[in-house]
C-alpha cells in the first residue's frame, strides 16, 4: 500500500503543481484463520467456486479484529467493480454469499 500511495504521489508531483497531504492512515489487519477455514470448507461442502484473497477493504473488519474473531465473504461483481455506482452482483450471488455466511455462523455458535 505505501508503495502504490508513492507512486500516486510521484504521478502528482509530475503531472500537477498540487500539494498532498495525509489525513487518515489505517493499519492493516488479518482476520482469523479459524474463521476462514471455516469459510472455505463451507464453500467446500457447498461446492461453491472460491478463492483466498488479500483486500484492501477496510470496513467494520479491521475495527472488530482486535476484540473478535473476523473474516469476510466477498461475492463476485459484474466486471469486478466494487464501491462504484456500476457495482452490481446477482441475486443469486448474493443468495450463495448469504448461505456461506450462515453455514460459517452455525459452525462458529456449534464448535
Amino acid at each position: 500500500m505505501k508503495m502504490i500511495e508513492e507512486e500516486i504521489k510521484a504521478y502528482i508531483r509530475k503531472h500537477f503543481e498540487a500539494e498532498t497531504r495525509q489525513l487518515i492512515e489505517k493499519a492493516p489487519s488479518e482476520l482469523s484463520r479459524d474463521v476462514q477455514n471455516k469459510i472455505i470448507e463451507a464453500c467446500k461442502n457447498n461446492f461453491v467456486s472460491f478463492m483466498s484473497i488479500p483486500s484492501g477493504a477496510n470496513h467494520d473488519a479491521n475495527s472488530l479484529v482486535n476484540n473478535m474473531e473476523v473474516g469476510m465473504v466477498f461475492v463476485p461483481s459484474k466486471d469486478g467493480l466494487s464501491h462504484h455506482p456500476e457495482e452490481f452482483t446477482s441475486v443469486e450471488d448474493i443468495k450463495v454469499g448469504s448461505e456461506i455466511m450462515l453455514e460459517v455462523i452455525a459452525n462458529l455458535c456449534t464448535d
